[in-house]
């Protein structure tokens, strides 16, 4: 035992007062009446030596009490000499990562990292900070430096492997983080996992960690993991008007012993409805397909299942919704049908458009139905009626999204009624006078939801467009350029006016004004900007296992639900209710907390819904590149992690014996019991003085 402030034990000389009070004390004496002395010996008073103690128990416990509080002051610490002592060491500063992703699901696999965490626990020091993290595609600390090993240890025996995907990048930031403040300790990471290639993600390469820290990798997965799973499904209608759809998997095979013949069986509403046979190669991979395939009317769903027994059998079922899409109700006003030609097709040709589109003339649409649109577009409008441009200014700050495209007929006149809800007034049209004044775009935002999904190609096909004829506009305040041409002028503009939204194209949309149906970008540009400006998010048919799903997006009655419950009394959970794929009630407190309600997706299969006396699924599948069971040699990955010196300017302080035992003495907090023992001590003394005083007989 070692004590950090070892001159505070001189208080223990306190011990003397109590003695000497106990030796010192005499008891009143009591004059008793006698005739005579005459007759009686004298003798000597006794001497103090001889004067014998009264009540040990209480000087024991006021002994006690005394002790126990010098020893406290001086912080008593206890240490290992052989791994403390007097070394001038300040210990380890720790961080253990411990991957439970899906494919430590795999065999033995977690058991394998939870015994060589337990190696390294018992490995450390009684001056070692050990923290623990566990991680998949997201990262959680499970500890606070001043823990305990033994702490941690029975923190592992609790944990299991989850259903996530595997991202290295996180962890590794988190422990550089962890790590950043240990200038004063020998920093450590310890690293456990089956080191799966697929954990690298893209947003993993800017990570690097301190030059200080030690990097040690422990792989868990000795031998390629024998395994069947299935990949990529997708859903396609055969047509918009038709119930059929046509079902495509991808079923792969990863160090199969021989090739095998094996069934993909098709459920639909937990009803069998058809089966294939696939045969997988050793390493192989075959795209199974269920053609013409009769969804019931109302919510379906649909699960495959590949029947195969092997050690990771969650990844062979995969789960989609078959519900059809959400549609978006569009509004075209405005010019005339060979105005609308080329934009109206784009909107509507492909078959995977969520569009429904309606064509019609401003004066002829009674204001009242523009609430049933999710959009309204505006091409080459000329003057609006009054009523009209009313109601679609209403129609925007209630929530609408509206596309106003220039063309000939549009001026500044005809648009004088909107002004209050445009992002730009038009000023004028520009004209290319001759070969060279065409304009080409000169700047656009690509990392815009409008544009942000096109690859390199298609933005140079969009900058290489020359553009003869557009309106030259002065922005309004509240407006956000998205694109501008070489001279300066806009091109693309938005202005977002409570949950409504207004864009503007300051050129046309046919090929009077522009090349720009010629391009193959034409028709996402187009689609695009619907959906943008109705803020349409369209629901897939399956989630990933770890995305998180805003609650509103999970029931199309919620909406209806939260404004009801709003102007009642009653819970939540007498309307809604979240059952995960395992039976799990999900508690509504964990959900509705926040400025954002959403739900973490934690395991695959179907989630249900319901609100009231609706109910509303949502598939959830598993990351398929989890199902990738190989495991490279994790030292070249360690080597390309790019070392940094985070001790710029002055250097590190030495650390000394008196940081180690500090640390030590700070997990241990032996002061604390020593006080309590003492005031316990205390209570039971003057229970016992109280009792003495009254004269019970000892």
């Amino acid at each position: 035992m070692q004590f950090l402030n070892p001159l505070l034990l001189l208080g223990s000389l306190a011990l003397i007062g109590p003695i000497l009070v106990h030796l010192v004390r005499r008891e009143t004496s009591r004059q008793v009446l006698f005739s005579s002395l005459m007759f009686i010996r004298r003798t000597p008073r006794a001497s103090l030596r001889k004067q014998r103690l009264r009540n040990p128990l209480l000087l024991l416990l006021r002994l006690a009490a005394l002790l126990l509080l010098v020893l406290a002051f001086a912080r008593p610490l206890l240490t290992d000499s052989d791994a403390l002592g007097l070394s001038g060491s300040g210990g380890r500063s720790l961080v253990l990562l411990l991957d439970d992703s899906f494919s430590m699901r795999f065999g033995d696999r977690f058991e394998q990292a939870r015994t060589q965490v337990r190696s390294i626990l018992q490995g450390t020091s009684p001056g070692d900070r050990v923290q623990l993290v566990r991680f998949s595609d997201s990262t959680r600390l499970l500890n606070r430096p001043e823990a305990n090993p033994r702490e941690v240890l029975s923190l592992i025996d609790a944990l299991e492997p989850g259903f996530s995907g595997t991202d290295y990048g996180p962890a590794l930031r988190l422990a550089d983080q962890l790590l950043a403040g240990t200038a004063d300790r020998s920093p450590e990471i310890h690293w456990v996992s089956d080191f799966q290639e697929s954990g690298w993600k893209p947003g993993s390469q800017g990570i690097s960690i301190d030059e200080r820290v030690d990097l040690h990798a422990y792989p868990v997965a000795s031998t390629p993991g024998t395994n069947v799973s299935i990949g990529q499904v997708t859903i396609q209608p055969e047509d918009r008007s038709s119930s059929r759809v046509t079902i495509t998997a991808e079923t792969r095979s990863q160090n199969l012993r021989q090739a095998l013949e094996l069934v993909l069986a098709l459920e639909i509403n937990e009803q069998p409805a058809g089966s294939r046979t696939v045969r997988l190669g050793v390493d192989d991979r075959r795209v199974v397909r269920f053609e013409s395939v009769a969804v019931p009317r109302g919510e379906s769903h649909a699960r495959l299942d590949l029947q195969f027994e092997d050690s990771l059998p969650e990844d062979n079922f995969a789960y989609s919704s078959l519900s059809p899409p959400p549609r978006l109700k569009t509004l075209l006003l405005g010019g005339n049908r060979r105005d609308h030609y080329y934009l109206s097709r784009a909107l509507t040709a492909s078959p995977d458009s969520p569009i429904d589109l309606e064509v019609a003339e401003p004066g002829r649409i009674p204001p009242a139905r523009l609430s049933s649109y999710a959009a309204v577009i505006l091409n080459n409008s000329g003057p609006l009626p009054a009523e009209t441009a009313s109601a679609l200014v209403r129609f925007v700050e209630s929530g609408g999204g509206m596309l106003l495209i220039s063309g000939p007929r549009t001026h500044a006149d005809s648009l004088s009624e909107l002004e209050e809800i445009l992002p730009a007034r038009l000023l004028k049209r520009y004209r290319a006078a001759g070969q060279g004044e065409d304009q080409l775009i000169g700047r656009l935002q690509k990392r815009h939801p409008i544009f942000n999904h096109f690859e390199e190609v298609h933005f140079s096909y969009l900058m290489a467009t020359p553009f003869t004829d557009f309106h030259l506009v002065e922005s309004l305040a509240g407006s956000q350029v998205l694109a501008d041409l070489q001279n300066g002028s806009p091109l693309l503009l938005e202005r977002g006016l409570g949950n409504g939204r207004v864009l503007l194209f300051t050129s046309s949309l046919d090929r009077n004004w522009n090349q720009l149906p010629l391009k193959s970008v034409f028709l996402p540009f187009c689609q695009e900007m619907v959906k943008y400006a109705a803020r349409f998010q369209p629901s897939p048919r399956a989630y990933r296992v770890g995305e998180r799903v805003a609650l509103e997006s999970l029931n199309p009655q919620w909406s209806k639900a939260l404004a009801k419950l709003s102007r009642s009394n009653r819970s939540y959970a007498h309307t809604w209710t979240v059952v995960a794929p395992s039976g799990r009630e999900i508690p509504l407190d964990d959900l509705l907390g926040g400025d954002s309600s959403s739900l973490q997706l934690t395991e695959p299969g179907f989630y249900r819904f319901r609100v009231q006396e609706t109910e509303h699924l949502l598939a959830a599948n598993l990351d398929p590149r989890e199902s990738d069971l190989s495991s490279p040699n994790p030292e070249p990955l360690l080597a390309q992690l790019p070392r940094e010196s985070r001790q710029a300017g002055a250097a590190p302080r030495q650390p000394t014996s008196l940081d180690g035992r500090h640390a030590l003495e700070n997990r241990q907090h032996l002061w604390w019991y020593l006080v309590l023992t003492a005031c316990l001590a205390l209570l039971v003394e003057s229970l016992l003085a109280n009792r003495y005083s009254n004269g019970v007989p000892e």
